[in-house]
């Protein structure tokens, strides 16, 4: 690699964080509190302290192979043929990720804010921005978390802000009315939404530093802890029954907010939030899909894979993904089961292969 190539601690902290926010701030509330009711906000910490486990595992690869990204990894471990097996699957659940995120921010749009807009219109525009920030390079993108990162952590003080003369505490209550057993189904779906192995990509293109690893727990437990907040106030708002029906809570939430009969209907606030973040989740998705993909075909560039597997995303949008009630109700009962088989049971058994093979050379040296 080279050193223009890389980005600084710094940026991938904004990055994991950008990350970790993503489709979580608008689906996750709504998936937590159709399980756990009231509890919701108990499901988002265990699923946050749970989701360290991978992250754990993730790290842990990186120093046992540095510099290199969980594609090449696989070969090292698996083996040249099964390696590359193994990453084709890796490149598919990147691919049906971009669809969905996408997807996701087609839907919202013609649902919520332009519902006579085209919806092909609306992804088309967004991929095409997508490809563009795409082919500009990892240092571009993250420089460009790093502008919007402010006014991300300025909406949503506002926004909470605003929501405070709305609670009403009588709402998560009572507290694990059904025992613990809900909020432990609830922390399943949540923990699946937090893709962090894509991150794995990028992570060998941080500069080497002792903060690295740090960096990827601290940015895990700060969107972690943004996370908690918002499904918190949501049930304290908006209560466990209108959270659990609505389609996007935290929009809805931010339609109580009302100051002096003169601020009001600020989902606006939210859904821009929103975009941005979805945004570059799929931006680092997208850019998962083709540098996987020029890697696992040793081309010596990624960039001209950018338009065509672009295109290919929008087309496979509304033959997979018919309408936004079937993609909820994907999310909520075939995703978690999907997403966690590539998050955590490959990850750690490579890991745990990784070792194995340390072993069986260690002990053919002694020999």
């Amino acid at each position: 690699m080279k050193e223009s190539e890389t980005i600084g601690v710094h940026q991938f902290t904004i990055l994991v964080i950008i990350f970790g926010i993503g489709t979580s701030i608008l689906i996750a509330p709504a998936a937590l509190a159709a399980v756990a009711k009231q509890d919701a906000w108990i499901s988002s910490i265990i699923g946050i302290l749970a989701g360290f486990l991978p992250v754990i595992v993730y790290v842990t690869l990186s120093k046992k192979y540095p510099n290199r990204t969980i594609i090449e990894i696989n070969e090292l471990v698996f083996g040249k043929w099964l390696g590359k097996t193994v990453s084709v699957l890796y490149l598919s659940y990147f691919f049906v990720l971009s669809v969905l995120l996408l997807g996701d921010v087609g839907y919202f749009l013609t649902t919520e804010v332009m519902p006579e807009t085209p919806i092909v219109f609306i992804m088309g525009c967004l991929m095409i921005v997508i490809i563009l920030a795409t082919r500009k390079g990892l240092v571009v993108i993250a420089r460009g978390a790093e502008v919007f990162f402010p006014w991300i952590v300025l909406l949503l003080v506002m926004v909470i802000i605003m929501l405070l003369p709305e609670i009403e505490i009588r709402k998560i209550e009572p507290v694990l009315e059904n025992g613990l057993i809900p909020s432990l189904e609830g922390s399943y779906p949540f923990m699946s939404l937090q893709e962090y192995i894509v991150l794995m990509m990028i992570y060998p293109f941080v500069k080497v530093s002792k903060k690295k690893a740090p960096a990827f727990f601290v940015g895990t437990l700060l969107a972690g802890i943004v996370l908690i907040i918002i499904i918190l106030v949501c049930i304290l708002v908006l209560g466990a029954s209108l959270t659990e029906s609505s389609m996007y809570p935290t929009f809805t939430l931010a339609k109580k907010i009302s100051i002096g009969n003169f601020l009001e209907r600020l989902e606006v606030i939210v859904g821009g939030l929103w975009f941005v973040t979805i945004t570059f989740k799929l931006i680092i998705t997208f850019f998962a899909v083709t540098v996987g993909t020029s890697q696992l075909l040793q081309f010596n560039s990624y960039t001209f894979l950018t338009i065509p597997i672009g295109m290919l995303i929008t087309a496979m949008v509304q033959p997979t993904c018919t309408n936004i009630v079937y993609v909820m109700n994907f999310i909520q009962k075939v995703w978690p089961a999907y997403s966690l088989t590539f998050m955590v049971v490959l990850p750690l058994l490579t890991w745990l292969l990784s070792l194995i093979r340390k072993r069986k050379s260690t002990a053919i040296q002694v020999q």
